[in-house]
């Protein structure tokens, strides 16, 4: 039997090291430990989150504001704080504590695929609401022809009808709008923290919806009793405007927070012996 010899070249296949991450298939109870975590996240600096959330909230108001471009600034503003509150997130998770600049990090890291990520974002909003106009164009046209070709005398498109099409085409949106948040929704973090193209980025942020549906919708019942409860107070009166805006101004980076717990409970902790995606 012949021993190998020292000098030959080596057979065994030498795997290439990669920073790849894959979304992982969580429970449906995640869905509550990402609203407890985040509120956990969130009072550890709740003074400066607030304070945060406060400008964020200004400045999406101050910027719809422009004449013609406003509601194009106000989405690029969007993308960009969103990846500022993600950011300072990383940090009070990972050093304990961030500072107020740390916010507008999306400003000067990663701002080239971050306006990506806008201008695709900007596109199937508008390419959306084009789809939901034609179909109004579409139907309330051929009622009005068809009712000009009646002799009944009523009115060619009656306000019951109009209502009804109106619903549709709100129902429309918001079902086309639940794969475009989907593709969102993790970006601007995937983008900042991991440096993840802006595609790669959309790809992997609804892949991660997608196989997390039953949290996300356990998620989403949590976040949506919670806002009917903020919004009760404008049943009684509408003097309390003020104090239901300060409250939104208190939930909404509370939301924020919630959005990187999910992301690391999604993407950044290891598989467990046994697991596996289906």
């Amino acid at each position: 039997m012949t021993s190998p010899s020292p000098y030959n070249t080596p057979t065994s296949q030498v795997l290439p090291e990669t920073n790849e991450i894959q979304p992982i298939k969580r429970p449906s109870g995640h869905g509550i430990a990402w609203c407890t975590s985040g509120v956990k996240l969130f009072s550890q600096q709740w003074g400066l989150f607030i304070a945060i959330g406060f400008t964020f909230v200004i400045l999406s108001i101050v910027s719809q504001f422009i004449p013609f471009i406003g509601w194009i600034i106000s989405s690029l503003l969007t993308i960009l704080l969103w990846a500022g509150f993600m950011y300072c997130c990383d940090n009070l998770e990972k050093h304990g504590q961030f500072s107020f600049n740390q916010f507008f990090v999306g400003f000067n890291q990663q701002t080239g695929p971050l306006l990506l990520l806008a201008a695709v974002y900007l596109v199937a909003i508008m390419l959306i609401f084009m789809i939901a106009g034609m179909f109004l164009i579409f139907t309330v046209g051929m009622d009005f022809i068809f009712g000009l070709q009646s002799s009944s005398g009523m009115p060619a498109v009656s306000d019951e009808r109009l209502l009804l099409l109106g619903v549709t085409a709100l129902l429309i949106v918001m079902a086309l709008m639940i794969p475009v948040l989907m593709a969102i929704w993790f970006a601007p973090t995937l983008i900042v923290l991991d440096q993840k193209p802006f595609w790669d980025a959309i790809k992997l942020s609804f892949l991660g919806c997608l196989r997390n549906m039953l949290p996300f919708l356990v998620y989403g019942l949590v976040l949506l009793v919670i806002g009917v409860v903020i919004m009760l107070p404008l049943l009684v009166s509408w003097y309390w405007l003020i104090a239901v805006f300060f409250l939104y101004i208190l939930f909404n980076p509370i939301i924020f927070c919630t959005i990187y717990t999910s992301y690391k409970d999604i993407f950044e902790h290891q598989y467990s012996e046994g697991e596996s995606l289906k």
